[in-house]
């Protein structure tokens, strides 16, 4: 019976002075390997990852091309962030005048939905056109304050808009 067949994995021997091998257990310990065994498997999977990535390691450093590329991909993904958070500030100003728009034509159509309402209380039912003469309010006006206000309805049977009151 072999070695493999009894462990299910092969034994590499190699000899090593007393001096190296002090400074592997030396390094072993202070990289946190729990024996040599395992620092020496992780010395040898990092020398094969540099050989199979060569754009990344160049003699025993990080390839400074590699580098070069990670700055510039830094560089864009910072100028791309504050992109974004400008236009994530535009935005905000945007909504926050969007709000003092609807505060204020909401008093501008309460105004002018008051002139509606007067007019069908007096003239009983108007259509669109007839509100648009008597209150010299725009057509377009007139249907968004019809549209927004519960108190004004069609009648279907004349086609004109009056009070529900």
């Amino acid at each position: 019976m072999t070695k493999k067949e009894k462990y299910g994995y092969n034994y590499i021997q190699f000899t090593v002075t007393d001096d190296f091998k002090d400074e592997i257990e030396k390094y072993s310990e202070k990289c946190g390997f729990k024996t040599n065994s395992d620092f020496i498997r992780a010395a040898i999977r990092e020398k094969i990852y540099r050989f199979e990535n060569p754009t990344i390691m160049q003699n025993n450093t990080i390839n400074p091309a590699f580098l070069e590329q990670i700055t510039k991909n830094t560089k864009k993904s910072i100028e791309l962030q504050n992109l974004t958070l400008k236009r994530l500030n535009i935005f905000n100003e945007m909504k926050d005048i969007l709000e003092l728009i609807k505060k204020y034509s909401v008093k501008v159509l309460s105004d002018e939905a008051e002139t509606v309402k007067s007019l069908l209380r007096a003239h009983k039912q108007l259509n669109v056109k007839q509100l648009a003469n008597k209150s010299n309010l725009d057509q377009k006006l007139i249907i968004e304050i019809i549209s927004v206000n519960d108190d004004i309805e069609l009648d279907m049977k004349t086609g004109r808009f009056r009070l529900n009151e």
